[in-house]
């Protein structure tokens, strides 16, 4: 979970201090930045950042075979912005429809083990996109082998 104010003459956090979520680190069934804010159905990739995050998940990871390693995990969260700069007030965290905004996926990934670093491959499907109507963002029965998203990652994601 993480929380940004901006203060002083700043009307809103700098870019590089913003959160984004999606990407190999993140909730690896949406690709870098491509998720939030909130249930936003915008498509500029440059307005997707976020002053809070909250974000968790679950990995379970077994041996395959001596460095080869395999794990199955579930991602959940989402960015919001605290208050609203444009017309857009699908992004603005509000704390009676957050939880209705949440991203879910759901994957399996190899990875190699070094032991002094980690190499690792994940496939992630999505399991519940915000950014659908409210009755329609259960998308795991319109899921299909196209819709995987592969992450490439050095290191444990969390």
């Amino acid at each position: 979970m993480g929380f940004g104010l901006p203060y002083g003459n700043s009307l809103k956090l700098p870019f590089e201090k913003s959160f984004y979520a999606g990407g190999p680190n993140d909730i690896r069934a949406w690709r870098t930045r491509n998720l939030g804010p909130g249930s936003n159905i915008k498509e500029d990739y440059f307005e997707r950042f976020g002053d809070l995050k909250i974000t968790t998940n679950v990995e379970y990871r077994f041996d395959i075979y001596r460095k080869l390693k395999g794990a199955t995990f579930i991602d959940a969260g989402n960015i919001w912005l605290w208050k609203t700069y444009s017309d857009n007030n699908l992004g603005v965290f509000n704390s009676n429809t957050f939880l209705d905004q949440m991203a879910i996926g759901t994957g399996l990934g190899i990875r190699f083990d070094f032991t002094f670093f980690i190499l690792r491959l994940d496939g992630a499907i999505q399991v519940r996109d915000p950014k659908q109507p409210l009755d329609e963002r259960w998308v795991l029965k319109s899921q299909n082998f196209r819709n995987i998203t592969y992450n490439f990652g050095i290191g444990y994601p969390f």
